[in-house]
């Protein structure tokens, strides 16, 4: 493949000068394409050297967290559930000032939530893959 050298570029505005302005845009865009091929032949070459990243390695990791997170998932719901009774029970029988609905709601509104920014942030890993 040719390389891109500066007398391509003194070639291409020699023959944009001699040709006139009615061949001026078939000129640019002639060379316009050499660049291109010339970036596209780089970039291949690079990436050919590059040492790729085989995709089961990462795979483990990925694994493991997810465990982890569905383990940190069900925790937060198995505690909401006592929470949210301990709540009831304390209002109910020891006279509370009413608000337990609202307690109650804010309890589950936060775990709601805390599901939520997991799926929001397993969706965005899953987009980038």
């Amino acid at each position: 493949m040719d390389e891109l050298v500066p007398e391509d570029v003194a070639a291409a505005a020699s023959v944009y000068r001699e040709l006139g302005p009615e061949y001026s845009d078939a000129v640019v865009q002639s060379f316009f394409e050499k660049v291109d091929r010339e970036i596209g032949a780089r970039i291949d070459a690079r990436l050919a050297n590059a040492p790729q990243r085989r995709r089961d390695e990462a795979r483990p990791a990925t694994a493991e967290r997810r465990a982890v997170l569905t383990g940190i998932k069900i925790g937060i719901a198995i505690a909401g559930v006592p929470l949210s009774l301990v709540l009831i029970v304390v209002n109910t029988v020891g006279g509370g000032n009413g608000d337990w609905q609202v307690q109650l709601l804010i309890i589950w509104a936060l775990i709601a939530a805390i599901y939520v920014v997991g799926a929001v942030k397993h969706r965005r890993s899953q987009a980038r893959r």
